[in-house]
């Protein structure tokens, strides 16, 4: 899904010249003044509506063991990686969890993770909370070297959950997170998790 979005907004892009864009440190200035900087230099090179639903900037905080000074930067993701203070809140938030871990060789991980179909709550560096609702998830079954796609998303003109598997689409008649128990033994499942921003309108 990152490839598609990347890949739509390369193409849907109305910046068609990209112009040089030296980048500057913080200097102990405040976060806001920063960020929006940062925020205003990437949209110069980066306006399409993708950056425009699914973009938002994370903060890095690096300090040097020696000398303790601290240098700030801020950086534009199209996906959330956790933990990071996140400074602007982006009208659709992307989830992928993390499924696989590595010890000896891959596994995939298979334990319940469950999930809230509304009132996600997500704070940013300014304390400003904003409320996400579970609007599609994208499944994965089998291992790492292959399986199958299925996705759930929700029909906001009747407000009901529906199942799509390839070529065939079907109202979904219970939760979209589902337990381990319902699947296969044979079969695991990984979830990406997409959330609308109820905050700011649909």
């Amino acid at each position: 899904m990152v490839f598609l979005l990347d890949f739509l907004h390369e193409d849907l892009n109305r910046v068609q010249e990209k112009p040089y864009i030296e980048l500057e440190d913080s200097d102990g200035r405040p976060d806001e003044k920063v960020a929006k900087e940062a925020w205003d230099r990437y949209k110069k090179r980066n306006d399409s509506f993708i950056v425009d639903l699914f973009h938002g900037m994370l903060k890095s905080t690096v300090v040097c063991p020696e000398c303790n000074y601290t240098s700030v930067t801020f950086d534009p993701f199209a996906s959330l990686s956790l933990p990071l203070d996140v400074v602007l809140t982006n009208a659709i938030l992307v989830i992928h969890l993390k499924r696989f871990r590595t010890m000896f060789r891959i596994n995939k991980i298979n334990e319940f993770v469950d999930c809230p179909l509304e009132g996600l709550k997500i704070r940013n560096s300014r304390n400003q909370e904003h409320i996400y609702d579970l609007v599609a998830v994208s499944n994965h079954m089998g291992g790492l070297g292959g399986g199958h796609y299925t996705a759930y998303a929700k029909n906001r003109d009747d407000n009901r959950w529906y199942n799509f598997d390839d070529s065939f689409t079907c109202h979904l008649s219970r939760s979209p997170i589902v337990r381990p128990s319902h699947f296969d033994a044979c079969c695991s499942v990984e979830w990406k998790c997409i959330f609308n921003n109820s905050t700011v309108g649909p």
